[in-house]
């Protein structure tokens, strides 16, 4: 994110100063911290935290659309299998006849199956447009709406959205392979409420792994 914010938005300052900055944003330092450690006055300091929320949240902004578009496109498909089930499950020779009529029996469940799943890829097409519109780039702990930058101990990265519902669906992001887990989830219990720093401990196919939080926000 350091990285980022250099490029970006042009804050031309020490690697020292720009780490007191980063540090202020997420809690760990305070403004007078920076304001003693030479990043200049009060209203300096003050206009940094603002670009630097300003560049987070916006780059939060950029994931969540992206986020949306990949799953209107999930949406699109749930309905174009629904309205094909649909049509399949009302031809005349799949009507069932009774209720021994496999065919159409399987038919109309499909059918059934199908305009269920429309609406789940709706309620988490519309979760996530909620989330667009709330204007909080910064979260001190990992909560539902939080992005999550992991670290295990090998120093292998891990990217993730915690979000209400559309658990497991990957997103490519500025490079990064965005996955989203929901607070249900082993991993998403384990991170709710934890912060920068924190560590957290999963069973990964019988073996135990330790990752560190690099990153929320």
């Amino acid at each position: 994110m350091a990285q980022w914010v250099k490029q970006e938005i042009g804050i031309k300052v020490q690697k020292k100063r720009l780490n007191i900055l980063v540090c202020c944003h997420f809690g760990i330092a305070s403004r007078k911290d920076a304001i003693d450690d030479g990043l200049g006055s009060t209203l300096k300091v003050e206009r940094l935290f603002r670009s630097f929320n300003s560049y987070v949240f916006m780059k939060k902004k950029a994931l969540l659309q992206k986020i949306v578009s990949q799953l209107e496109l999930v949406h699109q498909n749930a309905i174009e299998a629904a309205n094909r089930a649909h049509s399949s499950a009302t031809d005349k020779e799949n009507i069932a006849e009774n209720k021994y009529d496999t065919l159409g029996l399987e038919a109309a469940y499909l059918a059934e199956g199908q305009a269920r799943r429309v609406l789940e890829c709706e309620a988490e097409l519309n979760e996530f447009k909620r989330l667009l519109l709330v204007d909080d780039a910064r979260h001190d702990e990992v909560k539902v709406g939080s992005f999550i930058h992991l670290e295990d101990d090998h120093g292998q990265g891990r990217y993730l959205f915690l979000g209400a519902s559309a658990g497991g669906l990957k997103v490519n992001f500025e490079n990064k392979l965005i996955m989203i887990i929901t607070p249900e989830s082993p991993l998403g219990k384990a991170l709710l409420g934890q912060s920068v720093d924190d560590e957290v401990q999963l069973l990964v196919v019988g073996e135990k792994v330790n990752y560190c939080i690099v990153d929320t926000y």
